[in-house]
């Protein structure tokens, strides 16, 4: 086969992938700490609380992950699998962005979130036992992401 027919082949196939895909999000310290909070207002200083969800009108910022969901719940219901398409939590150890939907949640009223939920995302439901040991939180519930929704919905 010659290398324009391979090319020819090859390229649809790059471009759909290009169009199915979500768009990329790079949320860095830089970007996310020091960022005020789409509801609460208050200043982003802690990553293990915050979530991101991209939209047409740029990057939301939030400092506590029910705040998220509570934005999403409300400004997103006309177009929710593209916003969820573009949700993301920081995993409360790594502080790496984790896809919210595959997100395992603790909530617990020990944990001290900007916005008083106790909610904390994991990258693995193995880590949110981990938490719930390290932090001694008793009666602390490990939620999957159409869990949370129904929580904070």
């Amino acid at each position: 086969m010659n290398d324009m027919r391979r090319f020819s082949l090859v390229l649809p196939a790059v471009l759909l992938l290009l169009l199915l895909a979500p768009p990329a999000l790079w949320a860095t310290d830089y970007e996310v700490l020091g960022r005020k909070g789409i509801i609460s207002g208050k200043e982003i200083t802690d990553k293990r609380f915050a979530s991101v969800i991209q939209n047409d009108d740029g990057i939301m910022y939030f400092d506590d992950i029910a705040n998220a969901l509570l934005w999403r719940a409300g400004q997103c219901a006309a177009t929710l699998l593209a916003c969820d398409a573009a949700t993301w939590a920081f995993d409360f150890y790594t502080k790496e962005l984790v896809h919210m939907s595959a997100a395992f949640y603790v909530i617990s009223t020990t944990v001290n979130t900007p916005a008083g939920s106790g909610a904390v995302a994991l990258s693995t439901e193995e880590a949110a036992r981990r938490f719930i040991a390290e932090y001694e939180a008793p009666g602390a519930l490990v939620l999957d992401f159409d869990q949370m929704q129904e929580r904070f919905e």
